[in-house]
């Protein structure tokens, strides 16, 4: 219970110390006032409308061109059909695009169009034969400089943790050396803490014996054999240097 008690006060002390101590420290600023406000891409108007798009959760109007990445005959534009009343879409031969200017000119842009992906195909086949033929060796140099890095790091966390190490030790030595020479003060304090107060009890027991003695001797000062003993415990305290002081007391 009284250990209990004791804790109670001792945080209530501690909390009283803290309460005072954040009184003394500068008051946090607003979380919102630390950094500013950044507006990204402010000066790129597409990538602004893009982000805008994003935002608000509309679909992207003009989608990205898949025609240039297929491979489809060429088309004659739909015509409608009386009988059905339904769009008709046919494709367009090469003989008729003799006689159809706008046949002859979908059959060329079809044709471009075929080359360019086919120059496309050459190129990843290229591609495709050079990392065939030097890949494994540009990827095994890749591993050995990752191993080379890795390798750099881990000496450099162990010259770290050797750092800590050395530091922990140098603290611990010094904290020891602290700790020694605070022990050895203060049993050398302690020490001679115990001889002053030996040293006043003597002579406090001293100074008690003295005023009895002067009371006795104030009290038979008149009477000869009480002064005679009364010298007689004077002199065992403080022998006197004459021999004949009892012929002196007689006189």
């Amino acid at each position: 219970m009284h250990l209990q008690k004791k804790n109670i006060g001792a945080r209530t002390l501690v909390d009283k110390l803290i309460a005072s101590e954040m009184k003394r420290m500068p008051k946090p600023r607003d979380p919102s006032t630390l950094f500013p406000d950044i507006e990204l891409f402010k000066d790129n108007e597409l990538i602004q409308q893009e982000l805008e798009r994003v935002r608000k959760g509309k679909p992207m109007e003009n989608a990205l061109d898949m025609t240039r990445y297929q491979l489809e005959p060429p088309t004659s534009q739909p015509s409608s059909n009386a009988s059905d009343g339904a769009s008709v879409e046919s494709t367009i031969t090469p003989s008729a695009s003799e006689e159809l200017p706008e046949g002859r000119a979908t059959w060329i842009k079809a044709l471009e169009n075929a080359d360019a992906q086919m120059e496309h195909q050459n190129q990843r086949i290229l591609n495709l034969e050079l990392v065939q033929k030097f890949g494994g060796n540009a990827w095994n140099v890749h591993n050995y400089q990752l191993e080379y890095d890795l390798s750099l790091l881990r000496k450099a966390v162990d010259e770290k943790k050797a750092e800590v190490i050395e530091l922990n030790k140098l603290r611990k030595r010094d904290q020891v050396r602290r700790n020694t020479h605070w022990e050895t003060r203060t049993r050398k304090e302690s020490r001679s803490i115990t001889h002053q107060r030996s040293t006043n009890y003597g002579e406090r027991d001293r100074s008690n014996r003295l005023d009895n003695a002067k009371e006795k001797r104030n009290k038979c000062i008149t009477k000869p054999a009480c002064f005679l003993a009364q010298q007689l415990i004077f002199s065992s305290m403080w022998p006197s240097p004459c021999k004949d002081w009892r012929l002196n007391g007689q006189k």
